[in-house]
């Protein structure tokens, strides 16, 4: 598998960060870390990035952020997010209600699985969106 095929880069308009890292599976952020910064560096992004870690981690410990200085990450500053009622939060719930077969393929427990589905199924009838079939 390759680095491109374990994570999505969003760019974010709005909010304190200006891309969130969607991970598509369960790889360590570190086994893609250079990939990634290679990519924002290309984007000449600098800032936070946040990193949303559904699938590995599921809904209580989701969002992680780490300062990007144009060329690398500094790894001291990775620390969970604290402030959830972000843009970020927004994209990755769209994002993974759209891409559902990510979460119900995954080897995450079917426990797991279901809480995320409900989760995105409030975010759907609250931001007033068409349910995805899928879900």
């Amino acid at each position: 598998m390759t680095a491109q095929s374990t994570y999505k880069l969003k760019r974010l308009s709005r909010g304190d960060f200006p891309f969130v890292v969607l991970t598509l599976d369960t790889m360590r952020i570190d086994e893609y870390l250079a990939d990634l910064e290679k990519v924002l560096k290309n984007k000449k992004a600098k800032g936070v990035i946040v990193f949303d870690l559904l699938l590995m981690n599921g809904l209580n410990d989701r969002f992680y952020s780490a300062d990007f200085n144009g060329k690398s990450f500094n790894l001291n500053s990775f620390k969970p997010v604290e402030n959830r009622g972000e843009q970020f939060q927004e994209e990755s719930n769209r994002f993974f209600a759209k891409h559902f077969d990510l979460i119900f393929n995954s080897n995450m427990p079917k426990t797991k699985k279901f809480l995320i589905r409900n989760e995105l199924e409030k975010f759907l009838a609250f931001k007033k969106l068409p349910v995805i079939h899928n879900l």
